[in-house]
């Protein structure tokens, strides 16, 4: 009888039963834990969502960035090249309508410009290319970059002192170019000279062309260099022949 008295007692002042106020404690935290996950969740995928934005704008900027190297370095082996053809119609051009002294010469001198401008635009991008990259010092990093000159530019190593032996013997025997009166075998060997110069620049320029990009060059460039070059450097022989040990008018 007791025990009753106390539970309608209880009951009467808006008690219970200790479990179930356990019961009503659980079931309020539990909504509560679920609205704190939720907000973190959703906090997670916003942070998550902010980054990706932020790499992807990155990306974008990198992007952009290549893209304008790439035509700034397109517009620059145009330019190249073009300057290559106009020292080529320079020679045509000087020998019948616009004659003037050391015209042979300003040839071979713009094609040593063409040439050393690609080389100085390589330059440059093996410098970046290596500045991105980690090493273990900096000494180890211009080892890297002096090796990868020397082993990417063999075809300009290989066509320079055929422009400066050109350059040499044209300036020092440029009053004989100039009045022209030289036999038609010294003709021949001349213009298969300039011939020879010209294509191994060109094609120098088109294959780098190529590899800026990112095309694969043809694999006939390499021996059609290498065989212009021999001929070249036949015609070369042949000139300093003519001119310092056949000729007799001084």
């Amino acid at each position: 009888m007791k025990k009753k008295g106390k539970n309608i007692l209880n009951r009467k002042r808006g008690g219970g039963t200790p479990e179930s106020a356990t019961g009503s404690m659980g079931d309020a935290i539990v909504p509560k834990v679920s609205k704190v996950a939720t907000a973190g969740v959703k906090g997670a995928e916003n942070i998550n969502q902010q980054g990706l934005n932020q790499l992807s704008k990155l990306q974008q900027v990198k992007l952009y960035k290549a893209g304008r190297d790439s035509i700034d370095e397109s517009t620059l082996i145009w330019g190249i090249q073009a300057l290559t053809v106009l020292s080529v119609l320079n020679f045509l051009l000087s020998r019948d309508f616009l004659k003037y002294q050391k015209s042979e010469a300003l040839t071979y001198i713009g094609l040593s410009i063409s040439l050393l401008a690609a080389f100085v635009l390589i330059l440059v991008s093996i410098i970046k290319e290596f500045a991105d990259k980690d090493f273990s010092s900096e000494l180890v990093r211009v080892f890297a970059i002096v090796k990868a000159i020397i082993s990417r530019n063999i075809m300009v190593w290989f066509i320079i002192p055929q422009l400066m032996f050109a350059v040499g013997l044209t300036l020092d025997n440029s009053k004989f170019y100039f009045i022209g009166n030289y036999p038609n075998i010294f003709k021949n060997w001349n213009n298969l000279n300039v011939l020879g110069l010209f294509a191994q620049v060109y094609l120098f320029l088109q294959s780098m062309a190529y590899s800026i990009s990112g095309k694969p060059p043809n694999k006939w460039v390499v021996p059609i260099i290498l065989l212009a070059g021999v001929l070249t450097i036949m015609s070369e022989v042949m000139l300093y022949i003519i001119l310092y040990l056949k000729r007799v008018d001084g």
